[in-house]
């Protein structure tokens, strides 16, 4: 069972303008942030039970807000599916930490709402960067809580025990026999795959770093 999560950053707004005139200590973070997030859909099976990883992040930036000087940027269209936000950091955000403490970033947690919502506060040179893991809601009258089925194919031995103990009817026993992939982590059905619903976005085809820079170069019409 998992959960739906967003990512979002969040800067002063003089800071993200430094940071589309390439000045400043922003460049640097996002480089290393992108990595990180986007390192688990380019590399299967680097994600340990987590998200499919052909769905979730994207990495050009298209939904960024400004309100009472602030700049805010939605890291995701897609759900991240996760069981609570430890696996999100520990699939997502540690080894980007990692390298960013490295180049002199400090980092606390400001908000833990465990399992639902976890804010993180990055800071160097002046600059500082909120990061915020919050729980979608998914808005499901029958499920509050939008805690959702994922399978594990790859384990699943085919009992069908999840779909008499599901309380919304939501699973059946299929005949589909044709499971196979080219990775373990493509056997993780996450609650959209399920459902067979196409996701609306696909994971970026070029590095994410070129897709930043391309985003604001096409912006800043360059």
């Amino acid at each position: 069972m998992v959960y739906a999560f967003d990512i979002s950053l969040e800067v002063e707004e003089k800071h993200y303008n430094d940071f589309t005139a390439g000045k400043g200590s922003l460049p640097e973070f996002f480089e290393k942030l992108l990595e990180g997030v986007s390192g688990p859909l380019l590399e299967p099976g680097s994600v340990a039970g987590g998200s499919h990883p052909l769905q979730g992040f994207v990495a050009d930036l298209k939904r960024v807000s400004r309100a009472d000087g602030r700049v805010r940027i939605s890291l995701n269209i897609d759900a991240v599916w996760e069981h609570n936000v430890g696996t999100f950091y520990n699939n997502y955000l540690d080894d980007s930490f990692d390298a960013l403490t490295e180049r002199g970033w400090s980092f606390n947690i400001i908000e833990d709402k465990f399992p639902d919502a976890i804010t993180y506060e990055a800071s160097k040179d002046g600059c500082t960067v909120r990061i915020s893991v919050q729980k979608r809601d998914l808005k499901y009258p029958q499920n509050k809580k939008s805690y959702l089925p994922q399978v594990d194919y790859g384990r699943c031995v085919f009992c069908g025990f999840c779909v008499d103990a599901c309380p919304f009817y939501a699973l059946e026993m299929t005949p589909d026999v044709e499971l196979s992939s080219i990775s373990r982590q493509g056997l993780v059905y996450n609650p959209f795959m399920l459902a067979g619903k196409k996701v609306s976005t696909n994971p970026p085809s070029t590095n994410p770093i070129d897709a930043i820079y391309g985003w604001l170069r096409a912006k800043l019409g360059q």
